[in-house]
């Protein structure tokens, strides 16, 4: 067995002792995935994410095999198990980004596990808004436990001794408790507002990229791109399916990401602004004065010199945009910046007006 035995619980163990396998090195990793998933966002590919895992495990001096075919380290495995990584040749890891992780997902990290005796296999899915990793455990060792437990055996009864130290132990962790409670409190409200902010904001940026790349040219003729500025964009689009271009308008005013809605009218057509209806579609979008909106041409990202494409350009090359929010519920609190920043193609644009 090529992992630490002294991790695992033997069936002769006196103390019938269950640890959690490997569990340094696992955090560690996990605290790493955590990085890259902030890092990158959930919209990269798989081999971005290996990429970055891979810099990191530099970083942090973790030693590593990346893309192991196990046939190869070990003639005993068949051919064609291959883990994204081998870490400290005790704990695999495969890499996804992908929309649920599936059985065949921990079967093939069984599978792996079993081929090469190992202990245990993390399958981080970073499509996951919030990142999950998933600690599959070799099922060929039926004391594997992630659960610490004691069932060691003592007498029934208790002393007179015995009652006063529990009691004074009890009243020491419940003033403990009591002292700690505030900073619970406030770390749970700080993480619930994040996730609810967070889970906001990344189901606007879904709404909005799909709005865009739904732009088209207006029923009065315009063209489909009207305001391209680095935190407004204008643009017509059907947003409610029936058949009639709206014009709709995102833009960042102070920390709140708002979209003004106008229905075009009368014949000919036309977009009164003084019709525009405009709501908050999301909060504490931190930009600052950086961009919301890039914009890049037909060549990206193989053209990096004229990409993002600066104001003159952008009517006549956008092809691509990106969207960039930085959210953040509490800016004294830098940790809980979360970004999202996909892209998206805007499909019915010509390429030359």
């Amino acid at each position: 067995m090529r992992s630490d035995p002294n991790l695992r619980m033997h069936p002769n163990d006196t103390n019938n002792m269950k640890r959690i396998i490997h569990k340094e090195l696992s955090y560690k990793i996990t605290g790493l995935c955590f990085q890259a998933h902030k890092k990158l966002g959930r919209f990269c590919r798989e081999k971005q994410y290996a990429d970055k895992l891979e810099e990191l495990f530099k970083q942090a001096g973790i030693s590593y095999k990346r893309e192991v075919d196990l046939g190869d380290l070990f003639p005993e495995s068949p051919k064609g198990n291959r883990a994204d990584f081998l870490i400290e040749n005790k704990i695999l890891l495969d890499a996804k980004a992908k929309k649920f992780i599936t059985k065949d997902d921990y079967n093939q990290m069984q599978r792996y596990l079993r081929a090469a005796d190992f202990d245990l296999g993390l399958v981080v899915n970073f499509r996951n808004t919030y990142l999950k990793p998933k600690r599959v455990l070799n099922s060929s060792y039926s004391g594997h436990s992630d659960i610490n437990s004691d069932n060691s055996y003592r007498p029934l009864g208790f002393t007179l001794l015995e009652v006063m130290i529990s009691l004074g132990i009890v009243a020491i962790i419940l003033v403990a408790f009591i002292g700690i409670q505030i900073l619970v409190r406030q770390s749970y409200q700080f993480s619930f507002n994040t996730y609810v902010t967070v889970n906001r904001a990344n189901s606007v940026t879904e709404q909005l990229v799909r709005t865009i790349r739904r732009a088209r040219a207006a029923d009065n003729g315009a063209y489909a791109l009207e305001v391209f500025n680095d935190q407004e964009l204008a643009f017509y689009a059907d947003i409610d399916n029936d058949s009639q271009a709206e014009r709709v308008r995102y833009f960042l005013e102070g920390e709140e990401l708002k979209r003004g809605v106008i229905e075009p009218t009368g014949f000919p057509v036309t977009y009164p602004s003084e019709n525009e209806a405009v709501k908050v579609m999301t909060e504490y979008v931190r930009n600052g004065s950086d961009p919301v909106f890039y914009y890049y041409n037909r060549d990206w990202p193989t053209d990096t010199t004229n990409n993002p494409l600066p104001l003159a350009q952008r009517l006549n090359e956008t092809q691509f945009i990106q969207v960039f929010f930085k959210i953040n519920v509490n800016p004294d609190r830098p940790e809980g910046e979360f970004v999202l920043s996909p892209y998206v193609q805007l499909r019915n644009l010509k390429d030359n007006l």
